[in-house]
């Protein structure tokens, strides 16, 4: 039996974390230190590292709340980021050996959004058996609107009709842009606060310190009119994934149906370069309950339905994966 030896994460393993991230067979920027750390002032991190004698073998991405772990409260999405050639053996093993370093911290839970698996490399899923071995409480799901842009995905017809009609009625212009500001104050924030009297995530200082941080991920496309910017959507890019971070425009963007031909093109353009295009999610009331109009609408673009769990582990059930293997 292989003994790992665990550490909590602490600034003096900075570049060995990120290294990982860049190796890791199911990590995303996301979970780069540049990234994670931007709101480290809300969160107390308990990241992990575990190595098997002086190599780093995986990391455990998380922030603490009195005696509970979550995997990352401030992230979409975290668990277990392995090394690529990680046996499903070797991952269960070092599962139970962050339980075990978080039971011996006075952990009594550990909550774990699931990545999922068409945001990395190799999709793997042994964290949804671990939390049927380990008898871990699913306390959510929801469901992410998926175009797989490697299967005969079908944008309706209503939807291309509607692209067609638009573009020869209205001159638009939709671009990559910079100005995150205008979208921010313009856009995002007052229709936020209109519709359902909340703000953005990311405040527009921490999206423009993520923007400097990582260009070749976030992006964001505007829809122009009479050069007025009236629409537009923040990308999230993963190596295989395009992910709708944040979508929103002018009433009159609305009521042109113009935010149709935005997601259309840009749609179009992500085609040839990812694997998949991500809406997000249409849930409501942590999963229990859907938006029917929103999620009908990214289907009729071709996006079909793809499953994000999450689950509260005991750190009480580390001898349930001793019985895994016979």
């Amino acid at each position: 039996m292989k003994n790992y030896r665990v550490v909590r994460y602490s600034s003096e393993y900075k570049l060995q974390w990120d290294s990982f991230v860049t190796k890791s067979c199911n990590a995303t920027f996301l979970f780069n230190r540049n990234f994670m750390d931007y709101h480290s002032d809300r969160f107390q991190d308990f990241s992990l590292l575990i190595f098997e004698e002086d190599t780093l073998i995986a990391l455990f991405p998380a922030n603490v709340i009195a005696n509970e772990v979550i995997s990352h409260q401030g992230l979409t999405y975290g668990g277990l980021l392995a090394q690529p050639d990680a046996y499903t053996d070797t991952i269960f093993r070092v599962f139970k050996a962050v339980l075990a370093f978080y039971k011996e911290h006075t952990i009594d839970s550990v909550l774990v959004k699931e990545i999922p698996v068409f945001f990395t490399q190799q999709g793997a899923q042994n964290l949804n058996y671990l939390a049927f071995i380990c008898e871990a409480k699913l306390f959510r799901r929801d469901i992410h609107s998926v175009i797989d842009f490697n299967s005969e995905f079908r944008i309706s017809k209503s939807v291309i009709r509607d692209v067609k009609q638009n573009a020869k009625k209205h001159k638009i212009l939709i671009q990559e842009s910079d100005d995150l500001s205008s979208f921010w104050n313009h856009l995002l924030i007052p229709n936020l606060q209109e519709a359902h009297q909340s703000a953005p995530v990311h405040s527009l200082q921490e999206i423009e310190l993520l923007k400097q941080n990582f260009p070749e991920q976030i992006k964001l496309f505007t829809c122009v009119l009479n050069d007025s910017v009236i629409g537009g959507v923040l990308i999230f890019e993963t190596e295989t994934t395009a992910h709708c971070q944040y979508i929103s425009g002018t009433k009159e963007l609305n009521k042109m149906g113009l935010l149709t031909n935005l997601l259309y093109e840009i749609i179009q353009g992500y085609k040839s370069e990812k694997k998949y295009f991500n809406f997000g999610i249409s849930n409501l009331n942590q999963g229990k309950n859907i938006n029917l109009g929103l999620l009908t609408w990214k289907e009729k673009f071709g996006a079909r339905s793809i499953t994000q769990d999450f689950y509260t582990f005991s750190t009480s059930s580390i001898h349930l994966i001793d019985s895994v293997f016979v």
